[in-house]
């Protein structure tokens, strides 16, 4: 395989440059993934069916106007990447696969396990063909075990993973975590492990399969839940936004104010965690007097009166705004965080001296901000690239890595192959 020239190929001193990766993920967890490896300067090659896949139909779009080159889902999750379509059901379509992977290092795909085999593109396969290749598949369950088969959603993999049983509040159901973490902390774990499996590729020649559980990473996620139950014997109880570890020799909780209280403009976050943060407290609230009141002189007390805590410390936050119970606390060195939504993200200054959000032009969506990455290294860089349009690089994969000639492609591409 020849190297294919990209705009976005790079500069010299990123992380990953000369690493070839086909790209056969889709919606979340695989695409996170090899654009991670992207943005460090792999070239990945995102691999679609000749209609799209389900990604570009998620939006969000621009103006809550649906179209496949706009989808936020999408443009966010494929940056830096060369696109090309390709129909792995089609059997001209899996025998050009076989050649794009005689000369890749890597292939990422997030295929239910079942998938792959059924094309004939199982890891056993493509390791014949190359066997160097560091093949990384994600699934919800992983590869083997008797739920691999199952469907399964976000919440399934929360629940299963053991993180939805330890959100919320002690008195009510369990809730899932915002968003899907699950599928973006996958994502992470599998790039990790794939950037491992192709250092040990350059070390040995040897190639291997990387199998990622979404079940497993959520597990990872519960803290020291496990540690936890097997020392004590318990289980980890719903504590909202407290600390549940913060507990005396006895077993009774200690109430220092740990949670998120609305004032004038939004919400605030106070984490009191240490005897000396409480007296500042009482200082910055103008109530030092609470420190003698016998519902709070203790750890214990404090815990069992937080309620009453609460709603002393939140009355004080209503009268205020973000930025001054923010510069109040740091007066105070007291523990304090905005609790920011996504319009003031952007805007944070430590954001901006970081450089992390940046403006990146598409054809179709236009100029949009997108957060940059998610680590700083001082040797090497990070790339900022557009998603790829549809197909937008058959002619360059498939001409200067396969040697196709347009007679061939326009024959493929007439046959619905690419």
């Amino acid at each position: 395989m020849q190297q294919a020239t990209s705009a976005r190929a790079g500069a010299d001193g990123n992380a990953l440059n000369g690493i070839q990766v086909l790209d056969l993920t889709q919606s979340i967890a695989g695409p996170h993934c090899t654009s991670l490896l992207a943005g460090f300067g792999a070239q990945v090659v995102k691999v679609e069916p000749p209609w799209g896949e389900p990604a570009r139909r998620l939006g969000p779009f621009p103006k809550d106007q649906s179209h496949p080159e706009r989808s936020g889902t999408f443009l966010y999750l494929n940056q830096n990447k060369l696109g090309v379509t390709l129909d792995l059901k089609a059997k001209r379509g899996a025998a050009i696969f076989k050649e794009l992977v005689a000369g890749a290092d890597a292939v990422v795909e997030n295929f239910e396990p079942r998938v792959m085999p059924s094309l004939g593109l199982d890891y056993e396969t493509l390791a014949r063909i190359n066997p160097r290749l560091v093949m990384t598949s994600i699934s919800t369950f992983g590869q083997t075990g008797p739920y691999r088969d199952y469907h399964a959603d976000e919440l399934v993999a929360y629940s299963m993973g053991g993180l939805t049983y330890v959100i919320g509040l002690p008195d009510r159901e369990p809730v899932k975590s915002g968003g899907n973490q699950a599928q973006f902390q996958a994502g992470l774990n599998a790039a990790i492990w794939t950037a491992a499996a192709l250092y040990f590729q350059r070390l040995t020649g040897q190639g291997q399969h990387i199998d990622v559980s979404i079940m497993q990473t959520v597990m990872n996620l519960v803290e020291f839940g496990i540690a936890h139950y097997t020392h004590t014997g318990k289980v980890f109880a719903r504590n909202g936004n407290r600390w549940r570890t913060m507990k005396d020799a006895n077993g009774a909780p200690l109430g220092h104010p740990t949670e998120v209280y609305r004032c004038k403009d939004g919400f605030i976050n106070l984490a009191v965690q240490a005897p000396n943060q409480w007296e500042m407290l009482t200082l910055m609230l103008g109530r030092p007097e609470l420190r003698e009141d016998p519902r709070f002189d203790s750890w214990p007390k404090r815990g069992q009166h937080t309620r009453e805590l609460d709603d002393i410390v939140g009355g004080w936050c209503r009268e205020r705004t973000q930025e001054e119970i923010f510069k109040l606390c740091g007066e105070y060195r007291i523990p304090c965080g905005y609790t920011y939504t996504m319009t003031q993200l952007p805007q944070d200054p430590q954001f901006k001296e970081r450089g992390y959000f940046q403006q990146v032009d598409h054809p179709e969506a236009g100029p949009l901000l997108y957060p940059g990455g998610p680590f700083r290294p001082s040797e090497f860089g990070w790339q900022m690239g557009r998603a790829p349009l549809l197909g937008e690089h058959n002619a360059q994969v498939y001409g200067e890595w396969l040697g196709y000639s347009k007679r061939k492609l326009s024959g493929l591409r007439r046959a619905g192959v690419i």
